[in-house]
């Protein structure tokens, strides 16, 4: 499973080192140089998505949260008007 778009891929197909969870040595001596058929990948678009769902949950936060104080500043104007 990939986290975050980055791996340790073996340009022959024969072995894929996951590097975030675990942090297989394998993968990391091959990244360093002790085998030169390892690249390094990164998945640009678990990045992207990564940030498309960010900005969404905070502009529907923000959205919820600006009609919630318009309502409650509405009650308290009112309120203070009547009162």
């Amino acid at each position: 499973m990939e986290r975050a778009g980055l791996r340790l891929r073996h340009n022959h197909g024969k072995a894929d080192f996951e590097i975030w969870d675990g942090l297989d040595w394998r993968g990391i001596a091959a990244f360093v140089g002790l085998d030169r058929d390892v690249v390094l990948e990164v998945d640009w678009s678990a990045w992207i998505w990564w940030l498309h769902t960010e900005v969404s949950m905070g502009i529907t936060i923000g959205i919820t949260v600006g009609i919630a104080m318009g309502i409650a500043m509405g009650i308290a104007m009112g309120a203070t008007y009547e009162g």
